[in-house]
């Protein structure tokens, strides 16, 4: 009988956002994710205000919690 063993997980790095610029761009071509990687700032704070709204009016189903490091996107939500 054989036992297979899980995987391990690839190491996290001590800081995260360290890992974003090398994983993101080659995730497409691994089939993690199925939409484009490149994307200008602007495009990824609206793309996440977007996302915000949504979760916020789908309120009486899910408890949503947001997380972010900019002080704009922080307010954006904070007023919806």
């Amino acid at each position: 009988m054989s036992v297979s063993r899980p995987r391990p997980s690839p190491p996290t790095p001590s800081r995260p956002s360290r890992l974003i610029p090398t994983v993101t761009p080659r995730s497409p071509f691994r089939r993690i994710c199925t939409w484009t990687a490149r994307t200008r700032w602007a495009a990824t704070d609206l793309n996440y205000l977007v996302c915000a709204r949504l979760m916020i009016e789908a309120a009486p189903h899910i408890y949503s919690q947001f997380a972010t490091h900019n002080a704009h996107s922080l307010a954006a939500v904070y007023k919806m």
